[in-house]
């Protein structure tokens, strides 16, 4: 697990923060969905968000009546989930398929539920500080597309991070963290989900990268959440894979979920806001 930033804004030798894990498919992803009138997820480049999963999200790190923003928010597992527990919701993605999903499962729920979601936003997360004008956020979930995942050219924008990999997919995060970031009120959170890409083994080796994009947004790193995405059997994860995953040798079982607080502005800065 990735340390906590150390004094000097580095992921380096302090105590790590708080690790919890929390088991999210003991039903299956597909009857998950189903169950909560979701259709299949449109887009390619990565698993969708289990439901089970978002409404955990929604219902330890976040209050009714809060905003949540459900960035990248892929099929919109997470802004049903947050609208159906009475958060107020914007939903943020690049792709325009992904958002006509999240507004047909919209259309297909109570009135109520629907009204609580204010947006439907198109456009890059690195530009959400200005897509996001206006608002006060105080839970921003971020489930990026896994880092050079599989893909048909011209499956997706260039500026999808679906279409990067390495460095470039780190500078992409850390630019995306850092906009939604500027959003959140002090003492708001957000939670980073990492998924594995077409190397899964690499992914804890990335993990630190991801730690730091938070740090470099301000933010403090407060828990690492383990979620597991294979059912538990008594004491043990299930490791075959699921029906229709690839033959690659490697079949993840979890994925990685780093929670961030926005903390309050210090006196100094306090007063340079007033000033402006």
């Amino acid at each position: 697990m990735p340390h906590a930033p150390d004094s000097h804004g580095s992921a380096h030798e302090q105590e790590p923060p708080p690790l919890a894990v929390w088991p999210c498919a003991q039903t299956p992803p597909e009857q998950q969905r189903r169950e909560r009138g979701l259709t299949p997820p449109v887009a390619p480049a990565a698993p969708a968000l289990l439901p089970v999963l978002a409404q955990r999200l929604v219902a330890e790190l976040s209050a009714p009546g809060e905003l949540v923003a459900d960035v990248m928010c892929g099929s919109g597992a997470l802004t049903l989930a947050a609208a159906r527990a009475h958060r107020r919701v914007l939903a943020l993605d690049l792709e325009p398929e992904c958002l006509a999903q999240t507004h047909a499962h919209l259309a297909l729920t109570e009135a109520p539920t629907a009204r609580r979601v204010l947006e439907l936003i198109q456009g890059d997360a690195r530009l959400a500080t200005g897509l996001l004008a206006g608002h006060r956020i105080d839970l921003a979930v971020l489930d990026p597309p896994a880092p050079g995942a599989p893909h048909v050219p011209g499956d997706f924008a260039e500026s999808n991070l679906a279409a990067l990999s390495g460095a470039a997919y780190t500078r992409a995060l850390t630019d995306a963290v850092a906009a939604v970031a500027v959003r959140l009120r002090p003492g708001a959170r957000l939670v980073l989900i990492a998924a594995p890409g077409p190397e899964p083994a690499r992914l804890a080796a990335g993990l630190p990268g991801w730690v730091q994009a938070g740090v470099d947004a301000g933010l403090d790193y407060r828990q690492h959440i383990i979620a597991l995405t294979r059912p538990l059997r008594g004491t043990a994860i299930t490791t075959d894979p699921a029906p229709g995953a690839a033959a690659d040798g490697h079949h993840p079982a979890h994925l990685h979920l780093l929670v961030f607080t926005k903390p309050a502005p210090s006196p100094e800065e306090h007063k340079k806001g007033e000033r402006r």
